[in-house]
């Protein structure tokens, strides 16, 4: 029975050891990025623990004060699709589940390539006007997830959708003469 005791004893040690060390970790974690965030004359070269910690701190996204989107990262995109039928505006849902819906996703940040973003926007256009014979036109709204920068956000900035840009089409056969020309 001792011995049992004993046993029980080693192990409580072992998780209080565990827990110790757990609870250490947080705090340096948390102290570092904290330090990273608000000082930034820490990460110098001149400051000698900056040559040891950079490393933990790419890891982390605290030595960019995490900003996690780099400039040549695009922001999400989000396309929207409305027919129109005579005076009415009907949001087009296209009904995928599952991967359907993560690629079609990931066919939606295409639109961040200019080249690319008239085709993609066609192709949901083309969708809207073929589920619905009453349409005579579609608008495809493009928008963009604005991230703020860590200083805009500390002024009180925070992300949102923004209106990037809104295609308007149509069929040809609903285009009277001459009404297809641009301005």
């Amino acid at each position: 029975m001792e011995a049992a005791g004993l046993g029980s004893v080693g192990a409580a040690r072992g998780r209080s050891r565990r827990r110790a060390l757990c609870w250490g970790f947080w705090a340096f974690h948390l102290t570092f990025c904290l330090i990273f965030v608000t000082w930034p004359a820490f990460r110098t070269r001149a400051n000698p623990l900056w040559r040891y910690l950079r490393v933990y701190g790419a890891y982390t996204g605290a030595s960019n004060a995490y900003g996690f989107f780099a400039p040549v990262v695009p922001n999400a995109r989000r396309v929207q699709v409305k027919a129109l039928c005579g005076e009415r505006s009907i949001p087009v849902e296209i009904p995928l589940r599952g991967e359907s819906r993560n690629r079609l996703t990931s066919i939606t940040s295409l639109t961040s390539y200019r080249q690319i973003e008239q085709g993609v926007v066609a192709s949901f256009g083309a969708y809207a006007l073929g589920k619905y014979p009453c349409a005579s036109a579609a608008l495809v709204t493009v928008e963009y997830f604005a991230v703020p920068s860590m200083a805009d956000y500390r002024r009180g900035e925070r992300p949102r959708w923004k209106l990037l840009r809104i295609y308007p089409l149509t069929l040809a056969s609903s285009l009277k003469a001459g009404g297809g020309r641009r301005p």
